[in-house]
């Protein structure tokens, strides 16, 4: 079977382990990178004329399935193009539901497939809406490539991957550094007046350094900071937070213990290996405890690392897209603990 990945999203890592872990089970591949930017549909004919394009060379290209990573990318008269030349068309979601307004709640219905990044509270959200039937398919990773990385000589005590800046995220920056004076922050940040941040930080950068710190913070994203913003949506701040964005997938693949703070909803099922604070104060109990213990952090490690191959690899993923394309596995067919956890057909 041909798959053709159409588009590309910022955590670049999850399309190309795609792309390789399809063709390792025999599939047929081809990716088109960057085809678009941002969040919202084009509107300019040019960059509509562009799209065009990009499309017609898809079905020039003669493929089984089309795979979206970025919705914002096609309009609905290009999804209803390559339906009629016979494509099979897959959109997924990874933002989820935050980006519901501006474009997921105008295309999910025309895709023939769509793939959720979501809480069972946003997958019961859509269903009370009347969307079609969606599977859960959270983040992923190259376990191969991301290599474990735990035995590396260490540069400080905790680190995290992110991004400091926009309303949702005010605040950030002081109350991670508030949490104990040994951290890194590798992301763009508004300001650095503690000397804390580091550059941003590439895909191969981010597996050679990350591995060298001895415990990785994750902040749940809570869907109320986006309140009056252009994002914001009735009804978005009551569908709670989302707990495992691919900075989590990295850090696990990596073998890097994590703690995930404001996890107020956290379902321990979503990443069993994972420490959780309810906020930032017991955070800082917490990551105090954890160093106090490196026999722990070696267990939080390896359990860390084993979780991410078996549940979080993206060969898993290829065999998910693989069972659907092929109508072995349908939306409809899964139950809601599947759709919530995801273990029956995760390798």
């Amino acid at each position: 079977m041909h798959f053709y990945l159409f588009d590309q999203i910022l955590e670049t890592h999850v399309c190309t382990s795609l792309e390789k872990s399809l063709a390792k089970i025999g599939h047929q591949v081809s990716a088109t990178g960057k085809v678009w930017a941002g969040h919202r549909f084009p509107t300019e004919e040019a960059d509509i004329a562009h799209i065009d394009l990009a499309v017609e060379q898809a079905i020039a290209a003669k493929p089984d399935v089309l795979f979206n990573f970025r919705a914002s990318t096609l309009l609905p008269q290009h999804i209803a193009r390559l339906r009629k030349a016979g494509v099979r068309t897959m959109v997924w979601q990874p933002d989820d539901p935050v980006l519901y307004g501006i474009c997921y709640s105008h295309i999910m219905d025309h895709y023939d497939d769509v793939f959720l990044c979501a809480s069972r509270r946003v997958i019961d959200f859509y269903r009370y809406r009347g969307h079609k039937p969606a599977i859960n398919l959270p983040f992923w990773v190259d376990t191969e490539r991301y290599a474990y990385a735990w035995q590396q000589e260490k540069l400080g005590d905790v680190v995290f991957l992110g991004n400091g800046v926009g309303k949702a995220r005010q605040g950030r920056y002081q109350a991670l550094c508030e949490m104990t004076d040994n951290i890194t922050l590798y992301g763009q940040f508004e300001s650095d007046p503690r000397g804390k941040v580091r550059a941003y930080l590439s895909e191969d950068q981010i597996i050679q350094t990350i591995g060298q710190y001895r415990l990785s913070i994750n902040l749940a994203q809570s869907f109320d900071t986006y309140a009056e913003t252009d994002y914001d949506f009735a009804g978005l701040g009551l569908l709670g937070q989302f707990f495992l964005p691919s900075r989590v997938v990295q850090y696990a693949a990596l073998g890097v213990p994590t703690l995930t703070i404001q996890a107020g909803e956290y379902d321990p099922m979503h990443y069993p290996p994972g420490l959780r604070a309810r906020n930032f104060s017991e955070a800082k109990s917490l990551i105090a405890t954890a160093l106090a213990s490196p026999e722990r952090l070696d267990l939080l490690s390896q359990a860390a690392r084993q979780y991410a191959v078996r549940h979080l690899d993206a060969d898993s993923r290829a065999h998910l897209l693989d069972a659907v394309s092929r109508n072995a596995l349908r939306a409809q067919d899964i139950s809601d603990y599947e759709q919530n956890y995801l273990y029956k057909w995760i390798l």
